[in-house]
């Protein structure tokens, strides 16, 4: 048997788990085994995970900011210090024997302190007395959940069951009723065994707890227990804002001015000794907790200009492209050869110069394709999948030029060397006419089913299955829109049965119709089987093998080949390096081409480009009718251009780097010019290429005979100036014109001459917009702009030309308008003699020229990106109108779109994001879209957790403005493991520790470390090197970046300077860190960086920051044209400086406020002097300001009526960190949505919380039986709970009410209860909870209808309400002071004209501390119904003199669907009540109707329209809302309408059936939410319902509704005496009384028609009395259409039916009257007299409990007397 069972709790586990001992070397084992763990623990104030310590226990000395003087007085000497660490060891020792678990503090906290009493306090807090608690209240928490669940279980069950009438479901009803007692009963006895606490003796004892065997010293445990009572029982010192209010009564904090407010702030200023604090790594989660009830201006402003952030903010769009640029530096490529192509995608090459070749993979990603790394997958099969290497490049502004479709690049190395592809296998298979067998078809066809059932591969064919040892294996692909694998798989398997190409396998379907796979081959290209379906049908196979043999053949790398192979292979190679940023290689590619080209092809010039040049002159006529030759020009110029796009970012990067190393600079001009004239040489080219074709093709335009003109006329006639006449085609060379005559010949030709003209254009546009880029790389902007405008141009030029030539077989003859005589100024535009300009329309040349135009959609792109860094105000305008063009189905524009949606505060690109993330190289770009989102939108980013080192570290050097959570946290916790290897891996480092710091809400103090006079030993100096500032120092002194890097370039600007400030940070005084550093020479260093910069004024508040760190004295410059942000920082940084330097606050305030410039929220400059507080340790003038500005605000001072959202909730956050201090945490998650009423209860481990969450909850719930159930349960477990009397009270009301509504207390004892309620009240005088008892008694009062009983407490608590929401006088802690500080003002004129003239005065309110139980009850739902209820009893004593109107616009103030159910009940009753036209007084008649009538309908319109055009945009929350929107309106225009004049009475019936029909729908929907069967609300509305019915003489529908509410009250009360019941009948007696009247008055005019006789008046009337439905049906038919034969048609067999039996008993003459006959039906039958004393007495006897001045009970009276 075990002697001793231990418990044990961590953060991390279960809080239920026990661990046995047996021994007690098995419990030293244990407590070893928990020193060696260094878990976490709880605590009770600051719940913290501490970073696992180093060398932790050796700190031996605290750390003081001392003066000089008290340092004299309480240094403690050495010798008698080394004692106390003695004794305080020992007492240690003892300590880990007490407890179970880790040490909750370590030596250091203990010798820093010093004192005593908070080794005691710690005592408390870990003793096993707190454990134990933990325990029974999670025991607690799980049987209460438990026994709801059984409870729910069993009550569906029986909901289920007990309306059938199935024996066998009888049997299991009655065994769930026995299941469910004794369940109840075996949780009674369970509930009943307390465990409870016996004595302190030598040990502490648990009931059902086995005792220790450990000695304990008995005196520190009951020290520890008196300690813990005394802190209970007495109340904590009184704060400095208490003495300050009770110093100052009746002091105004409306009129306080924010001087006033810093003036006595400063009385409170501390000098004691000061904490420095460590960057140790603790996460404090109680800041983590608060972070998400943070204001956007506290995340935006406040913590932004922390010491800690000193991260980048991206101002140019510049500065993401240079990012890239710094990130593939980063991410360095390894060295590839390419060698042999294997298909489209796949190469074998040779890397980093090994022999053996390697398989590789380029794919370009194009917009809205998803690429997804296949995981290798290799079950021993003869097919699988393979895993490589991967690298991801993303497109660049260079890219984008002429591969504007692609978004970015991926290579993936593979360890395999494959021999050949499927496709050449069928090939030599072919050759040789070798057949796969049909097993290896069925093997293949498996073994490739297996593969795709574990994941889909997405490019499927005979090219991308490699062959090696035997077996095929497929590599990543990009993943389809559709899945359409098993599509190409049926055409694989077709290529390999017919042995044809995967191209053309479709056609060879027919030659294999006798195969046994044809039919399978067709449902998979028809789509109508899976795979599932087909691993059956072919069911297991062998594993496949490649028969037939492919020998490996050796690859030799310098075979020959003819010029047009190497020139594919050089695009290859150079398109291949460009893309993926190779530029050394793809430069030394070019290179050999070149040479070629130059020596070996073209054979003149002094090198390629004049060799070019050469050629494209001298071999016009060679090249403009063979379209070979045309197709190598234009490869070749493509080369050109790869070749310039390398050049021109390798010329970027030595231009970076020439700022830096000016012994360089003549050597990059020199290299400069030649790449001027390099590029200039190849534009004159393309520009002559092209001005010789257009000479061409107007000479075919003209179409004239050019054997007849001389050169002068053909100047004169084609526009040829004479500077141009050496660049051109000589006209009268036979030849020339040999070529027009063959081009007019042939139109084909004259097509791919348009063709290649428009090539060439293009071509040459893409090298001017590469010029523009290489201006604006280096900052250029003006020329960039006007770049980048001809580039559109000149592209929109392209896109309106048609290529197309009106040619006549004739010859013209010359004419005088042909010339231009003009020869130093031609033709402006030549291109015009056959260029024909059309109408532009984007969406149209999107589908008829979608390359051309999405090149023109890049070049707009790109201009307003220079736009946009050159701080043009035109960018925004020219953005919007992109966004607007509405291109669909386009990819491309949408990625565009999403950009500048992220750079221009239009949307978040939410969807787009979504999408991209799930793709390899699309999160790369989610990433440069989510630091812009960052900005614009001041939106905080979340880390996505990534095994891609590569996306890691883009996610952590772009995004600055992180969301403070423990995720983030602990990824970046995580990533800190890494060894920190190589440049970009310390950047990465450095930048984390920044992140993890400033998410730590690390505040180094405000003071000069240097000034310390302490002794630093080597334990402190162990200490010191673990922390994150030690780590950050050691980084900045590993690194080393090299002068040509990226980094140096001039759009991360930005990014040094962050860089810089990170090194200031790391160094800086006010680090404890830097005691003992004397090395200055990184900061130095950082110094001459920033002066080197000369940062301008655009910078201004990065050198503020500077200053900040370094708490260097700093002048305070500002003027108009700063941002809001730099404004915000200069600000700070100045305060903070003058603080350091103990300057007057109140002075600097006065400095600061002088300036004219400065405009911000005083709400903002209290906060900024909070931080400053906590950073200087000023605990209580923090804790004083936080007090008083919360006092300033409840009480609406002038000062805060500006403040800024949510600035109560910073206050409490601020609060967080004051240490040592009780803050209430009820702000914050989980215990903020206490009060947030959902479709669900949330169970809380506190009782305190679960029971204010429950009665919140549950007070507006109409599902009254699930009320009661969680009501009752919870007060038994809330009975002994002193501090929820209160609430208990509160619950025990509530529940009285609930059960006398539905009649569960019989009525005499109902009055007893409510008489308790009475006496409550009476106790409590204007007091919260009085005035919530009224309320419900109000609810009671109104069930029992006591109208004018109730009337009188409606008024105290308007009366209360009103005073309440004026004098705010109720101020409590934490959420609560928030909750009762939100205004209600929309109701506060409402209460003022409810309420008399003589109760609208100030009435004082009692405050009482048991009020922050329940406080949070009087929200906008509990105002409402007060209003409401008001109003019920006004309108049912006739005393509701107020204007409907009223009533009506509280429509647009309630959204309970409860509430607005009774509101639409009340104006149905409104409107009932005042149906007669002389009774309507209520009506005012006026213009200020028709204006409300006009404006509702424009708003009702509005709607309408705004709906519909968005209507595709709204999510399902808001249609509902629009709808419930839309019906108000609606509603309220029909009221307006009919009041507009008198309306008749048709009208007000109609409104009444409106009304009441409304009411019962919203009560429906809510029925069906709260799943309420039956309720006392359809009561009412059926009675309302029946009564408008009847004064519309529609008897039918009347008695159908009368019929309804009696079904209702009887399922509701059954046989109970209840006043509802009595309601009813009296309600019914009334009914029947005027419906006889109105069925007197129709069958006397029937009557008078002489069409019925008297035998059948008198069965007619019979009938009605007897509610025959077949006449009451036909008689409401004719009461709206007056046609007496139709009536007598359809009722003359139900008169023929009833008529004899009439006649027997009825005796009536000629000569009765209706009203005789009737009296004598009810005097024969008595059962039909439903107006008879017994009616009323019945009715009477419902109400005998009630007050005899009861209105119903006067009523009935009034009715017996009459009736006798």
């Amino acid at each position: 048997m075990p002697i001793y069972k231990f418990y044990g709790s961590k953060l991390q586990e279960q809080s239920e788990e026990f661990e046995t001992m047996s021994s007690d070397s098995d419990l030293d084992k244990y407590y070893i085994r928990q020193d060696d763990l260094a878990e976490p623990i709880l605590q009770d104030d600051d719940t913290t995970v501490q970073k696992p310590k180093l060398k932790i226990r050796d700190r031996k000395t605290p750390i003081f900011v001392r003066s000089s003087s008290f340092y004299e007085k309480f240094m403690i000497p050495k010798k008698k210090k080394a004692k106390n660490e003695e004794n305080i060891q020992r007492l240690f020792h003892k300590v880990n024997l007490l407890l179970s678990y880790h040490k909750s503090w370590t030596d250091l906290r203990i010798i820093q302190r010093n004192y005593y009493i908070p080794r005691k306090k710690q005592f408390v807090k870990n003793f096993d007395i707190l454990r134990y608690n933990i325990i029974q209240r999670s025991l607690q928490t799980q049987k209460i959940q438990a026994k709801l669940f059984i409870q729910k279980f069993y009550r569906k069950k029986i909901t289920k069951l007990k309306d059938s009438k199935e024996e066998h479901d009888i049997l299991e009803l009655e065994g769930i009723y026995e299941k469910m007692r004794k369940y109840y009963n075996k949780h009674k006895w369970l509930n009943a065994q307390k465990f409870i606490f016996i004595k302190i003796k030598k040990a502490v004892w648990f009931n059902r707890f086995r005792k220790t065997t450990i000695r304990l010293n008995s005196k520190i445990l009951v020290n520890v227990f008196q300690k813990r009572l005394l802190a209970k029982q007495f109340p904590g010192e009184e704060t400095n804002f208490q003495h300050f209010e009770k110093n100052n009564k009746g002091f105004e904090f409306k009129e306080v001015s924010l001087l006033n407010i810093i003036n006595f702030s400063q009385q409170y200023s501390q000098n004691h000794v000061k904490m420095i604090p460590l960057s140790a790594g603790y996460t404090n989660l109680k800041y983590y907790s608060a972070s998400y009830k943070k204001s956007s201006t506290f995340k935006d402003v406040i913590e932004k200009v922390r010491d800690t952030y000193v991260f980048d903010t991206q101002k140019l769009i510049l500065q993401s492209v240079m990012m890239e640029y710094f990130e593939e530096e980063m991410f360095a490529m390894p060295e590839i050869n390419f060698v042999k192509q294997l298909n489209d995608t796949m190469w074998l090459a040779n890397i980093n110069e090994k022999k053996q070749p390697q398989l590789i993979q380029f794919l370009q990603l194009k917009h809205g394709q998803k690429l997804k790394y296949l995981q290798s997958i290799n079950n021993d099969r003869g097919i699988s999948y393979i895993q490589g290497e991967c690298y991801t490049r993303l497109s660049n502004h260079i890219d984008k030029i002429d591969d504007f479709y692609v978004k970015g690049y991926c290579v993936i190395v593979y360890e395999q060397s494959p021999i050949t592809t499927l496709e050449n296998v069928i090939k030599y298979r072919k050759k040789y006419h070798i057949h796969y067998s049909q097993d290896e078809i069925l093997s293949f066809f498996y073994d490739s089913l297996l593969l795709l059932l574990r994941e889909q591969h997405g490019d499927i064919s005979t090219k991308n299955y490699l062959l090696d040892n035997r077996g095929y294996y497929l590599g990543s692909a990009v993943k389809p829109e559709t899945d359409d694998d098993l599509f190409c798989l049926a055409k694989v398997l077709i290529s390999m049965i017919t042995l044809t190409s995967f191209k053309n396998s479709l056609n060879s379907l027919g030659d294999m119709e006798k195969h046994d796979l044809y039919d399978v081959i067709v449902k998979m290209l028809n789509g109508s089987s899976n795979i599932s379906e087909l691993l059956s049908f072919v069911k297991y196979q062998e594993k496949f093998e490649e028969s037939f043999i492919v020998e490996r053949q050796e690859i030799i790398e310098n075979q020959q080949c003819d010029f047009s192979e190497y020139l594919q292979l050089t695009l290859h190679r150079g398109n291949f390096s460009l893309r993926m940023k190779q530029y050394e290689k793809g430069l030394l590619y070019i290179h050999q081409f070149e040479q070629i080209l130059h020596r070996q092809i073209y054979k003149c010039g002094n090198n390629a480009l004049e060799a070019f040049q050469g050629y494209v002159i001298n071999n016009f006529m060679k090249y403009t009718i063979e379209h070979h030759d045309m197709e190598e020009i234009i490869q070749v110029a493509m080369v050109f251009y790869i070749k310039f796009c390398i050049q021109m970012q390798v010329k970027v990067r030595r231009y970076n780097h020439s700022t830096y190393n000016i012994n360089n600079i003549q050597e990059n001009v020199k290299h400069g010019n030649q790449l001027n004239q390099q590029f200039d040489l190849i534009q004159n080219c393309l520009g002559d290429l092209i001005k010789n074709l257009d000479l061409v093709l107007i000479q075919l335009q003209i179409n004239i005979n050019l054997e007849q003109i001389t050169k002068q006329e053909a100047q004169a006639l084609f526009g040829i100036t004479k500077n141009q006449a050496g660049n051109v085609i000589k006209l009268k060379h036979i030849e020339r014109i040999q070529l027009i005559n063959q081009l007019r010949l042939n139109k084909k030709l004259i097509e791919n001459l348009f063709q290649f003209r428009k090539t060439i254009r293009r071509f040459q546009n893409q090298f001017n917009a590469l010029n523009c880029l290489a201006h604006y790389f280096k900052m250029e902007m003006p020329i960039a702009a006007k770049k980048i405008d001809d580039c559109i141009e000149i592209q929109m030029e392209l896109i309106r030309s048609k290529n197309q030539l009106e040619l006549t077989k004739e010859l013209k003859d010359l004419s005088p308008d042909l010339y231009n005589y003009n020869q130093m100024s031609p033709k402006e535009n030549k291109i015009d003699a056959f260029t024909f300009q059309i109408n532009f329309s984007m969406s149209q040349f999107c589908q008829d020229d979608p390359t051309y135009f999405h090149q023109l959609l890049y070049y707009y792109f790109l201009q307003i990106e220079i736009w946009h860094d050159s701080e043009n105000d035109i960018y925004e305008r020219k953005a919007k109108s992109f966004l607007l063009m509405g291109i669909e189905n386009s990819p491309t524009f949408e990625y565009f779109c999403s950009y500048l949606k992220s750079i221009t505060f239009d949307e978040i690109p939410i969807q787009y994001i979504r999408k991209e993330q799930e793709c390899e190289i699309g999160k790369f770009e989610c990433v440069k879209l989510q630091k812009w989102i960052e900005q614009t939108y001041s939106y905080q980013s979340e880390y996505i957790l990534s095994t891609d080192f590569q996306y890691m570290w883009k996610q952590v050097m772009t995004y600055s403005n992180l969301n403070q959570n423990i995720h983030n946290k602990q990824i970046l916790h995580e990533e800190l493991k890494i060894s920190p290897k190589d440049l970009k891996v310390q950047l990465y480092l450095i930048r984390i520790i920044q992140q993890i710091l400033h998410l730590d809400c690390y505040f180094p103090l405000n003071f000069r470390i240097s000034q310390l006079r302490y002794p630093v030993d080597q334990t402190d100096r162990d200490i010191y090197s673990n922390s994150y500032i030690a780590q950050l120092q050691s980084l900045h002194h590993s690194i080393t970046i090299p002068f040509d890097s990226w980094f140096h370039s001039n759009g991360l600007l930005q990014f040094r300077l962050y860089h810089i400030q990170s090194i200031f940070f790391a160094f800086s005084p006010k680090n404890i860190e830097n005691l003992e550093n004397s090395d200055n020479s990184l900061r130095e260093i950082a110094r001459n960086a920033v002066s080197i910069l000369n940062l301008q004024k655009d910078n201004r508040d990065i050198l503020m920051k500077i200053q900040q760190i370094l708490l260097e004295d700093a002048l305070l410059l500002i003027d108009v044209n700063l941002k809001k942000s730099q404004l915000f920082q200069i600000l700070y940084s100045y305060l903070l400086l003058k603080i350091h330097q103990n300057q007057d606050l109140v002075q600097t305030m006065n400095v600061i406020l002088k300036e004219q410039a400065i405009n911000i929220q005083p709400s903002i400059i209290i906060l900024m002097i909070l931080q400053i507080l906590l950073q200087s340790q000023q605990y209580d003038q923090m804790e004083f300001l936080i007090q008083f500005c919360q006092k300033s605000i409840s009480t609406k001072s002038g000062l805060f009526a500006q403040m800024h959202e949510n600035f109560e909730n910073d206050l409490n956050i601020m609060a967080l960190y004051i240490p040592n201090k009780k803050i209430d945490l009820n702000f914050i998650a989980p215990y903020d949505a206490l009060y947030q009423r959902s479709h669900s209860v949330i169970f809380y481990d506190d009782i305190n919380i679960y029971t204010r969450h429950l009665i919140h909850h549950f007070f507006y719930i109409q599902n009254f039986y699930e009320v009661i159930e969680y009501f009752e349960d919870n007060l038994n477990q809330i009975e002994n709970n002193r501090e929820l009397t209160h609430l208990k009270q509160l619950y025990e009301n509530f529940l009285i009410y609930i059960k006398v509504s539905l009649g569960i207390i019989k009525q005499e004892k109902a009055q007893d209860f409510i008489l308790s309620i009475h006496s409550q009240i009476q106790d409590d005088n204007n007091t919260l909870i009085a005035a919530i008892n009224k309320h419900i008694l109000i609810r009671i009062y109104l069930n029992q209808k006591e109208y004018h009983v109730a009337l009188q407490y409606s008024y105290q608590v308007l009366q209360f309400f009103y005073a309440y929401e004026n004098s705010k006088q109720i101020t409590l802690g934490g959420d609560f002071q928030i909750k009762h500080s939100k205004r209600l003002s929309k109701f506060q004129e409402i209460l003022s004209n409810f309420l008399p003239k003589d109760l609208v005065r100030k009435t004082q309110i009692n405050q009482q501390s048991n009020d922050v139980y329940y406080c949070h009850l009087i929200d906008d739902e509990f105002i409402s119904e007060i209003l409401l209820n008001h109003i019920d009893i006004l309108t049912n004593i006739n005393q509701f003199k107020f204007s409907f109107f009223q009533v009506l616009n509280l429509l647009d103030k309630i959204k309970n669907y409860y509430q607005i159910a009774y509101l639409y009940k009340l104006l149905s009753l409104i409107f009932l009540e005042n149906m007669s036209l002389e009774k309507q007084s209520l009506v005012q008649y006026d213009q200020q109707i028709m204006n409300e009538a006009k404006e509702t309908i424009r708003e009702r319109k509005l709607l309408i329209n705004c709906y519909q055009s968005f209507r595709h945009q709204h999510t399902q929350q808001e249609v509902i809302a629009y709808n419930q929107q839309l019906a108000r309106l609606t509603f309220k225009q029909i009221v307006y309408q009919k009041f507009a004049k008198k309306p008749a009475k048709e009208d007000v019936l109609f409104l009444i059936q409106l009304s009441a029909e409304k009411s019962l729908e919203f009560f429906q929907i809510l029925s069906q939410q709260q799943k309420i069967i039956n309720h006392i609300f359809y009561i009412n509305i059926y009675l309302i319902l029946a009564e408008c019915h009847l004064n519309q003489l529609n008897f039918t529908q009347a008695l159908a509704n009368v019929d309804l509410a009696e079904e209702h009250t009887i399922e509701i009360y059954g046989k109970a005496c209840h006043p509802q019941i009595g309601y009813l009948l009296l309600s019914r007696v009334q009914f029947r009384k005027k419906q006889q009247e109105l069925q007197i008055q129709i069958v006397k005019e029937i009557r008078l028609k002489s069409f019925f006789d008297v035998s059948q008046i008198k069965t007619i009337s019979l009938l009605l009395i007897q509610e025959n439905k077949t006449l009451t049906y036909w008689l409401d038919i004719y009461k709206r259409s007056r046609d007496i034969q139709t009536f007598f048609k359809n009722v003359k067999d139900v008169l023929k039916l009833n008529q004899n039996f009439c006649d027997s008993f009825l005796f009536c003459d000629e000569s009765s009257s209706v009203e005789d006959i009737f009296r004598e039906i009810t005097r024969l039958f008595p059962s039909l007299n439903y107006i008879s004393a017994q009616s009323y007495l019945s009715a009477s006897h419902h109400f005998i409990y009630l007050d005899e001045n009861n209105q119903y009970r006067q009523q009935i009276n009034q009715l017996l007397n009459n009736h006798i």
